[in-house]
């Protein structure tokens, strides 16, 4: 029966294939239920030669829905492949997510440019408006989900915001979707089991823990304190680094959650304690409120105090026009949150300066060559007239978006070179973990 059945698809495919041109045959793919239909018809019929040709023929005029969209209706139209992009371009928090946009539309294009990877193939960028925020991160996936070529979408661009991640990634196992963040740096979606399909081309914060020790050594620092704000994403990163760096025979005397509205009396703790090197943890708002008691406490640079503080000069984490350390202006612009802050912005400048802050670099160095062969200085003054050409900022990001989009394409070519008949469905089990294996491997 099996070979029967065999011969009856051949059939098939070799009709459909006298009707197009050799590549179009990565375009036949048959259902579980097609396949299942195909034997109970064979069934009624004998296993001859002449039968197999008529059972193929019946097939054929009993489900033109089926084999019409394997034939494209220009014959030297490539098939399409999609990637479905999720980027923060409007919203509060971003004022160059619209810069996003360029950079990944720029590897697109070099791809599909290239005769060595795809080459039978046309990628295609798909643009959904995220805006950083949970609830249209998961709408913009929901809407990819119900897109009418969603078989063929490889996976998900994005999303850009750690907050916004959990969801996407969590449920992308069950969708069979793989997804690539290229900006979410949160550490607790480095767990593989939990996470398996999601991927990112930048680095998890927790990596600092390698940045932090190596420095902590070199100046002879060995007793460290740290302050955070009560949450999961905020203890992640302390306890990452603070587990590395003890393993290695730096002492943190003192590690607290701030659970109260004044941090006061959590500094008067670090300063009976005599610790002068600080691992601060929180957002902007709670980051002011700190380096204002520390300001009036003499807990500064210049009473010899080393503040680690996070990065907000980030694009992704200017959520206010005004710098983050700005409290006279915000306060200005109604910000509730900030009017308890007994300092001038003044003061803050004064407590944050010569503080220190992790981050990682935007670009290789301008000589280094890019996957489309060209160096990256060259390729930022193109990105960078493609910007100005939309009258948006640049993105710091844009290598990293760069760089997911091809390891989508190199990933999918390895695929498809082992077998093109994969393109027809990219969320089987079978096809989402080859396309996981490959990207895993890149």
């Amino acid at each position: 029966m099996l070979l029967a059945t065999t011969l009856i698809f051949l059939k098939i495919a070799h009709c459909h294939f006298l009707q197009t041109r050799e590549n179009a045959l990565q375009r036949v793919f048959f259902t579980q239920e097609e396949y299942t239909a195909m034997l109970r018809l064979y069934n009624k019929k004998q296993e001859e030669e002449s039968q197999v040709d008529k059972i193929a023929c019946d097939w054929m005029k009993d489900n033109p829905q089926v084999w019409s969209q394997w034939k494209p209706s220009d014959l030297n139209v490539k098939m399409e492949l999609y990637i479905g992009g999720i980027f923060p371009i409007s919203g509060p928090s971003y004022k160059s997510g619209p810069g996003m946009v360029p950079a990944a539309q720029m590897a697109v294009d070099a791809i599909n440019r290239n005769e060595t990877i795809l080459r039978d193939y046309d990628l295609k960028l798909l643009v959904a408006d995220g805006q950083c925020s949970a609830d249209m991160v998961m709408k913009s996936f929901i809407d990819y989900l119900r897109f009418k070529h969603f078989n063929r979408m490889v996976g998900i661009l994005g999303p850009a915001c750690s907050e916004t991640v959990e969801s996407v990634a969590g449920v992308s196992k069950r969708f069979k979707t793989i997804a690539i963040s290229y900006s979410a740096q949160g550490s607790s979606f480095s767990d593989r089991d939990k996470f398996p399909y999601f991927f990112r081309t930048i680095g998890e914060t927790g990596q600092f823990k390698y940045v932090f020790l190596t420095l902590l050594q070199q100046l002879g620092w060995k007793r460290v304190g740290a302050l955070m704000s009560d949450g999961k994403k905020y203890s992640d990163y302390v306890t990452t680094v603070q587990d590395y760096a003890e393993s290695n025979k730096i002492t943190f005397v003192t590690t607290r959650k701030i659970t109260s509205s004044s941090s006061l009396e959590y500094l008067k703790d670090l300063k009976a304690k005599r610790v002068k090197i600080i691992v601060g943890e929180f957002n902007e708002e709670r980051a002011c409120e700190v380096m204002c008691q520390a300001y009036r406490l003499n807990m500064t640079a210049r009473e010899g105090y080393i503040w680690f503080l996070p990065n907000f000069n980030s694009e992704l984490l200017q959520s206010f026009k005004p710098l983050w350390y700005d409290v006279d202006r915000r306060v200005n612009q109604s910000n509730r949150s900030l009017e308890a802050i007994p300092c001038s912005t003044e003061q803050i400048i004064r407590a944050i300066d010569g503080h220190f802050y992790m981050t990682y670099s935007s670009y290789a160095p301008n000589e280094s060559l890019m996957q489309e062969g060209t160096n990256v200085s060259d390729w930022r003054r193109r990105y960078e007239f493609q910007c100005a050409r939309f009258n948006t900022s640049t993105s710091e990001y844009a290598s990293y978006i760069y760089d997911s989009v091809w390891t989508y394409a190199l990933a999918l070519d390895k695929l498809l070179k082992g077998n093109e008949s994969l393109a027809a469905d990219f969320h089987t089990d079978h096809t989402t973990e080859l396309v996981h294996k490959h990207a895993h491997k890149l």
